[in-house]
């Protein structure tokens, strides 16, 4: 439309240039004008139009662009599957056929554009974590449950963690690839649960190394208070399933803070410190 315009505009210019004597009283040209100036105007109202659609498929498109940026690092998370075990192949024609799965199958009842996008994410997530964790061995299946839940790649997920924190969570890894299968069960919430619980432990674990930045003593947390926790865990996010009812996690902080980790802390600032920790796990 913009070539249209310029085009117009030359043939104006060229007729103006060829006519002669009083301009008002070449008619034919005038005549010419006129519809040139209608046609202009269209022109002008229809590009707007398409400028302004453009916006709109543009801002619907960064509207999507989170799901496709979620569809893209849990395909790279089940390609690096390959590293745990050369068996562990699958093509992105299969991933495709998850991804289109997860746009039919997803809620499209809202009308909000951002909370179907937040839906088909979660049905997405819910349908890769299910089909690949059918092909994989049960001793891989925790490792993969808790790269996926964060979502990125594993060695972006160690490699995030300063050295003391990595340390503890591969230990926290290997243990659980031993003990936790049969909890870890089917479930993308136990997965996302046992993984912030991990991080937790871990960062627990580290502060000790900074005494008294870290915590203002030693306290000795050890591998009995992990158990605890996965177990209160186990009871409160089985006893939710059946319920169908919401996860109290209140009650699994309070139980956290005062009884399980927190009851071995005597500092009140150390409390504060491990609250805080709670909350943002």
């Amino acid at each position: 439309m913009k070539v249209s315009l310029l085009q117009m505009e030359d043939t104006v210019l060229e007729k103006l240039a060829k006519s002669k004597g009083d301009i008002l009283s070449d008619h034919e040209l005038l005549s010419s004008l006129t519809e040139m100036k209608a046609s202009a105007e269209k022109i002008s109202k229809n590009l707007t139009e398409s400028v302004g659609l453009q916006a709109s498929l543009e801002a619907e498109r960064n509207t999507y662009l989170p799901l496709a940026e979620t569809g893209a690092n849990l395909y790279f998370v089940i390609q690096d599957l390959l590293k745990m075990n050369n068996m562990y192949r699958f093509s992105l024609g299969c991933f495709t056929e998850l991804f289109q799965k997860a746009l039919q199958t997803g809620d499209k009842s809202t009308g909000n554009t951002e909370q179907r996008v937040e839906g088909l994410k979660h049905s997405l997530l819910v349908l890769v974590y299910h089909y690949v964790s059918q092909s994989l061995y049960k001793k891989d299946r925790t490792m993969f449950a808790l790269h996926l839940a964060h979502g990125m790649k594993p060695e972006m997920f160690h490699n995030q963690a300063p050295a003391g924190v990595k340390r503890n969570l591969i230990r926290t890894y290997e243990g659980w690839n031993r003990e936790m299968n049969g909890r870890l069960g089917s479930s993308v919430l136990r997965a996302r649960s046992l993984a912030a619980l991990a991080w937790f432990n871990a960062v627990v674990q580290e502060r000790r190394s900074y005494i008294p930045q870290g915590w203002t003593k030693y306290y000795e947390f050890s591998s009995a208070d992990q158990r605890c926790g996965v177990d209160i865990l186990d009871r409160v996010l089985t006893e939710a399933q059946r319920g169908r009812r919401g996860v109290k996690w209140e009650f699994i902080h309070e139980l956290y803070l005062n009884a399980v980790y927190g009851g071995r802390v005597e500092s009140s600032y150390d409390l504060q410190v491990m609250a805080s920790y709670l909350q943002d796990y």
